[in-house]
């Protein structure tokens, strides 16, 4: 199923009525990237990090705007976002989306790490890739993650020179 990404532009300010009036239009799942609202949750949720990613709030520098997606064969959906914009006065792109098998793209951000002199640590589906390090299998998620967090380094590094064969 091919997709459109449609990216309307707006003032910071105005930013929660245009979201308003677009789920009152009948428009759902909205993409807000808002330099303004991301400061404001970091202020507000100061004992809930301990740092700031850079190239997030690189990306957000000066931004205001709201994405959503539609079906490419939504002409009618379209149309309709189309005078929705129109009458908030907000300038509306209109982007096709590369076809992407999104239930297997998640895999594309767990790329193999090496850890260590020896060790190389890949997820399953990568399990028999060529390497001359010893590998380290996982299944990335909620029980064990992707082993790029330092502690779980760490202890492979440790292991590296405990273990022996």
């Amino acid at each position: 199923m091919a997709w459109l990404e449609i990216t309307l532009q707006t003032a910071g300010e105005n930013i929660d009525a245009a979201a308003a009036a677009l789920t009152a239009a009948g428009f759902s799942d909205l993409v807000i990237e808002d330099q303004q609202e991301f400061e404001t949750f970091l202020e507000g949720n100061r004992d809930y990090w301990d740092y700031i990613d850079e190239d997030l709030q690189q990306h957000l520098q000066g931004l205001s705007q709201i994405k959503l997606y539609l079906e490419d064969s939504d002409s009618a959906g379209l149309e309709k976002l189309k005078k929705t914009a129109e009458k908030l006065g907000l300038p509306m792109v209109v982007e096709p989306m590369a076809d992407t098998n999104w239930e297997e793209s998640w895999k594309d951000n767990y790329p193999p790490q090496e850890v260590g002199e020896k060790l190389i640590v890949l997820p399953y589906w990568l399990a028999e890739e060529e390497t001359p390090r010893q590998k380290v299998i996982l299944d990335p998620g909620l029980t064990f993650g992707t082993g790029a967090h330092p502690s779980t380094q760490m202890v492979m590094e440790e292991m590296e020179v405990a273990v022996k064969p």
